[in-house]
C-alpha cells in the first residue's frame, strides 16, 4: 500500500480532498514529503506500531484578476480558458 492510498482512504472517512491532509511522522523519524506519495509503507520504514499525526494542510490561494483593469477586458490566461 502506498502512503497516497493511506492518505487517499483518512481522507475519505473524515470527508475531506486528500490534497488537504498534512501526515507528520514523529521527530527521530524522516519528514513525509509530497515526493513519499508514490511510496509504499514498507519504503519509507513506517513501523506497525508507529503513530502518525494527521493535521489539516494549509492551501494557500493566489487572488488572480480575471479582468485587467486597464482595458476591462479578460486577462491573457483568462481569455484562454474561458474562450
Amino acid at each position: 500500500m502506498t502512503l497516497w492510498e493511506v492518505v487517499d482512504y483518512i481522507a475519505k472517512l473524515m470527508n475531506k480532498s486528500p490534497l488537504k491532509i498534512l501526515l507528520r511522522r514523529d521527530v527521530s523519524k524522516p519528514e513525509i514529503t509530497a515526493s513519499d506519495y508514490c511510496k509504499t509503507l514498507s519504503q519509507l520504514k513506517i513501523e506497525n506500531n508507529e503513530e502518525i499525526t494527521i493535521n489539516k494542510a494549509q492551501i494557500i490561494h493566489a487572488q488572480v484578476p480575471l479582468i485587467n483593469p486597464l482595458t476591462g477586458l479578460l486577462v491573457k490566461e483568462a481569455e484562454h480558458i474561458f474562450t
